[in-house]
């Protein structure tokens, strides 16, 4: 009987110890959103992909953050949640980025952007996509949009409403 509740206890505990972690740190914003206003991105990429007919993509572990998206590491992040394909020939792509410093977005926007055009290739062979359907839409279907220290990449056909999703967050 004593597990149960042990268990109880210890979930509780590092639930307390996760939302810590996460708490606001105000002090690097600018511009024109609310610098309160904080936005969850673990909470808007679920309804991104409960709204949305998207890929099977799966949360991206660190490892692959780095080879995916190199030099983001190095930026300091507020809140990171990146949702990649689990197949080659799936399009779609979701990362949500919180920095803790928003003069850093440039620094994230081109981040991203690489991954767009490493995926869509040079023109002189098949980039990352490696299919004409998935380099199509890297190349077409894909948006990153900043607010304030907030920047989002997505690769979806339905990338503009996705957008406006993220747009109405701030």
């Amino acid at each position: 009987m004593k597990h149960p509740i042990f268990s109880v206890l210890l979930a509780g505990a590092l639930s307390l110890t996760l939302l810590a972690g996460c708490g606001s740190n105000d002090s690097g914003s600018s511009g024109s959103a609310d610098p309160g206003k904080q936005v969850d991105l673990t909470a808007f990429a679920e309804t991104v992909q409960s709204s949305y007919e998207l890929p099977s993509l799966m949360l991206a572990d660190e490892a692959l953050l780095d080879s995916y998206y190199p030099g983001l590491s190095d930026l300091s992040l507020e809140q990171c949640v990146v949702y990649v394909s689990m197949m080659s020939m799936s399009n779609g792509e979701l990362a949500l980025i919180q920095l803790s410093d928003a003069g850093d977005a440039g620094k994230a926007e081109e981040i991203l952007q690489a991954r767009v055009d490493y995926m869509v290739g040079d023109g002189n062979g098949p980039g990352g996509a490696m299919y004409p359907e998935s380099t199509r839409i890297w190349d077409e279907c894909s948006r990153i949009v900043t607010h304030d220290g907030y920047v989002m990449l997505v690769v979806s056909e339905s990338c503009d409403d996705i957008a406006a999703d993220f747009d109405a967050q701030f």
